[in-house]
């Protein structure tokens, strides 16, 4: 599960898309080492790849389809 935790920080969706057979979809860890580096310098562990880690409480992880489609 340690190993997982990035993949996770990245997609916290990542369990049910595998599930859902829907590994195109996952949103992979790019290995940019951000979350790690703000750690280590007192910040939020933050994601480069998914804007929504760690700031959950303001951002949802989930995004409602908008209502007029566009191209």
């Amino acid at each position: 599960m340690i190993g997982m935790t990035r993949a996770h920080m990245a997609d916290p969706h990542i369990v049910r898309k595998i599930m859902a057979g829907q590994e195109t979809d996952i949103r992979p860890c790019v290995g940019a080492t951000y979350c790690l580096d703000r750690i280590y310098q007192g910040g939020d562990a933050l994601c480069i790849h998914n804007a929504a880690t760690g700031r959950e409480l303001t951002m949802p992880q989930d995004i409602e389809p908008a209502d007029v489609v566009k191209k």
